[in-house]
């Protein structure tokens, strides 16, 4: 419950300091990203001392940081890091144990929750901006909500993946992809002889 306090306190904070910072340097908000997305530290010549670190340390902190809350809320199962490397990957087979997984965790918990926790962590990664996290919580949004979410809420979400991949290749950064399929993408079928 704190933490998700903490990350919906530090949104707008992050959304003004990144107006901010734009506008100090004379570019669009939006642009913002392209303009400063290097690395501080010692590398870029920087001196922040004992906080020299590189973004995309810091993202993967706060990757790791969303994760945990929405693992804690039961919206994701965290992965065993533990698996031996050299054993073979079968892609279906992962495929089906995600499937099995989803809807495992979708039977129990409070929807609305984990709802209102995933547009948390979206809008947190949209102020970064985070692409992948953008686009990973928007599909996990999209799975997890399901029917419970609006209609026009749901337009809007596959709007915003589809907008995040198109900023993203703008910028040009290659592999901004997620995977989303729509567990009931299916609803009926009826034989017509």
């Amino acid at each position: 419950m704190i933490t998700r306090e903490l990350i919906r306190i530090l949104i707008p904070g992050l959304i003004q300091a990144r107006v901010v910072g734009a506008a100090g340097a004379g570019i669009h908000p939006a642009a913002g990203l392209s303009a400063t997305s290097r690395p501080v530290g010692p590398v870029t010549g920087g001196s922040g001392g004992a906080l020299d670190i590189m973004e995309d340390e810091v993202e993967i902190g706060i990757m790791g940081l969303l994760e945990d809350m929405c693992s804690a809320y039961g919206i994701v199962r965290k992965h065993n890091k533990n698996t031996a490397a050299s054993e073979p990957i079968d892609e279906e087979r992962q495929h089906g144990e995600e499937i099995v997984a989803e809807n495992e965790l979708r039977a129990f918990g409070w929807t609305g929750l984990k709802i209102h926790v995933l547009r948390s962590c979206m809008s947190l990664c949209e102020a970064l901006p985070d692409f992948n996290g953008v686009l990973k919580f928007t599909a996990q949004l999209l799975k997890m909500g399901g029917s419970d979410l609006p209609r026009d809420e749901q337009i809007k979400l596959a709007t915003n993946i589809s907008r995040t991949i198109s900023a993203a290749g703008k910028l040009g950064m290659d592999g901004v992809v997620t995977n989303y399929w729509d567990a009931f993408l299916l609803r009926e079928v009826e034989l017509v002889e």
